[in-house]
């Protein structure tokens, strides 16, 4: 049975983030993927070696790893757990963490909250060659 007040809410939540990002980075391209907002502030297509991007988490992201890149996840202004294989480490605002190529890694934020942090990808994931791996739960 679907629960309607949740899906609204999450629908509303999507809505006003996404122009949160529009109103913070004009011109900058926003996306949705798989529940966590981008602002892709600086992209490999500019310079493939890294790119850079606002992620707004509202719920824990899928359990993925990165076949090439070095990933670095900053909290701005709320702490997150970030989940690395086995180990659970939490990241305070101003803190950062690296999680090195084709290491199993996901987030989730604390309940009721909304996370938003800047992520450095390096080498940059250019659109066409997507470098994300997803794994099973």
């Amino acid at each position: 049975m679907v629960n309607w007040s949740i899906r609204y809410a999450k629908d509303d939540a999507k809505k006003r983030i996404m122009n949160q990002l529009k109103q913070k980075y004009p011109g900058k391209r926003v996306i949705d993927d798989a529940g966590s907002y981008f602002a892709l502030l600086e992209e490999a297509s500019d310079h493939p070696e890294y790119d850079l991007a606002i992620q707004v988490v509202i719920a824990p992201t899928p359990k993925h790893k990165h076949k090439h890149t070095t990933h670095v996840y900053r909290s701005i202004d709320t702490p997150f757990n970030l989940f690395v294989d086995k180990d659970s480490i939490r990241v305070n605002p101003g803190e950062s963490y690296t999680v090195k190529p084709d290491t199993v890694h996901w987030l989730s934020n604390d309940p009721g909250t909304e996370c938003w942090l800047e992520v450095m990808s390096s080498p940059g994931i250019p659109d066409k060659n997507p470098d994300v791996v997803k794994v099973k739960q």
